[in-house]
């Protein structure tokens, strides 16, 4: 086994698929949707799309994130569900 630091962007995109980080509290089922591995399954196609430079159906999983109670940060690689807006 390897033990995952989590600074460590490359372990987590190998994980995830994604290198996305989830930020602030536990998810909020009053204000998102879905559930934590929904939200992964959704930032790993996005990726695959970005990486396709298919970036209007990125933007799409983008949007339908953020319809979902997700926050997305694309500059800080981090994600949030908890209802709190904070940038």
């Amino acid at each position: 086994w390897r033990v995952v630091d989590d600074d460590d962007d490359s372990m987590r995109n190998d994980y995830f698929g994604h290198d996305f980080t989830q930020v602030g509290g536990p998810i909020d089922p009053d204000v998102c949707t879905l559930d934590e591995d929904q939200i992964h399954s959704l930032l790993r196609k996005r990726t695959r799309l970005q990486r396709a430079r298919s970036f209007r159906d990125a933007d799409g999983i983008r949007d339908e994130l953020r319809r979902s109670g997700v926050k997305i940060d694309d500059k800080s690689k981090q994600w949030r569900a908890d209802g709190i807006l904070a940038d």
